[in-house]
């Protein structure tokens, strides 16, 4: 009896270990950790979201954002997250934590409310980037690899 009790605990015990991370969603893995007031975010359309090529060209047009430890090329970046992100305020400052990626590029791109193209913003190695906006639009939070 003991035995059979040991069994189904343990089998309890992995059970939990291996379903917790898969059913963990995109959001806990990227938080806005500081923000000026009134920062709000929301989910965009699927048409306010970056095409693969839109971020190659905003890369290519930012490279002298990228860090030369950093690895951002185009055709090598994955999109994480994408969210629509407003103000009260005309000027403000956002912080997010990124899990998962030490010591790995993470870039933000933003497209202004108005805007026609995508622009990075920052890019650093690590899982916390900082940004200063002047207008509302949409981000996008991507690794380069």
């Amino acid at each position: 009896m003991k035995k059979l009790l040991s069994i189904v605990l343990a089998a309890a015990l992995l059970l939990g270990v291996f379903c917790v991370p898969a059913l963990a969603e995109e959001a806990d893995m990227i938080k806005l950790l500081m923000s000026t007031p009134g920062v709000a975010l929301s989910q965009p359309d699927k048409a306010q979201c970056a095409s693969a090529e839109e971020l190659d060209d905003a890369a290519e047009r930012g490279a002298e954002l990228i860090p030369a430890d950093c690895k951002l090329v185009p055709g090598r970046i994955t999109v994480l997250q994408t969210k629509n992100i407003c103000c009260e305020e005309e000027v403000y400052n956002v912080t997010f934590k990124v899990w998962t990626t030490a010591g790995r590029t993470v870039a933000l791109f933003f497209r202004a409310q108005d805007g026609e193209s995508w622009e990075l913003v920052t890019c650093t190695k690590g899982d916390v980037l900082e940004a200063h906006l002047e207008e509302s639009g949409t981000y996008t939070i991507a690794v380069g690899w």
